[in-house]
């Protein structure tokens, strides 16, 4: 990110900014810290933080948390996620990194699962969202292990 270039994002301001001519920019938020809106040369805009983990290199010999290295986390495109969702979003992950935990890993495994698509994942996905709505839950499981059992399990959704 160049240094210095930082400004306060609104939704009108954002729309507005076009590509570079070459290459790609990227431009802070003075709102959000860590909060960076990227700007492709074909025009394409997306929102990333950057943050630091405090002691995870260890501490120093006052006691001090060493921070680590820089790390980048895309949270998405705009105008699919606009201002404030980007900021919400980048709030969250800086308040984890402060706490001292990289949230990187967790991100990994989410998507990991939402792209896991045969049907076994598909209907064990199904069945722990089912149980948070269904009443009659035991009725359910017995349907679910019927229907998407064994000489299904393995088969690759379409979706």
């Amino acid at each position: 990110m160049a240094r210095g270039v930082k400004k306060a994002f609104t939704e009108e301001g954002v729309a507005r900014l076009s590509a570079p001519r070459g290459g790609r920019r990227e431009i802070g938020d003075a709102v959000q810290r860590g909060l960076v809106l990227r700007i492709g040369e074909t025009g394409v805009k997306s929102w990333s933080v950057i943050y630091k983990v405090p002691g995870e290199r260890g501490v120093s010999p006052t006691g001090r948390p060493l921070k680590g290295s820089q790390k980048r986390i895309t949270i998405g495109q705009y105008p699919a996620i606009g201002v404030a969702a980007a900021r919400e979003e980048a709030g969250r992950i800086i308040r984890q990194a402060l706490e001292g935990k990289d949230p990187r890993p967790e991100r990994r495994e989410a998507n990991l699962l939402r792209h896991t698509n045969s049907v076994e994942a598909v209907s064990k996905r199904m069945v722990e969202l089912a149980k948070k709505q269904v009443e009659t839950w035991p009725g359910w499981s017995r349907c679910c292990a019927i229907t998407s059992g064994p000489p299904w399990a393995t088969v690759r959704s379409q979706t």
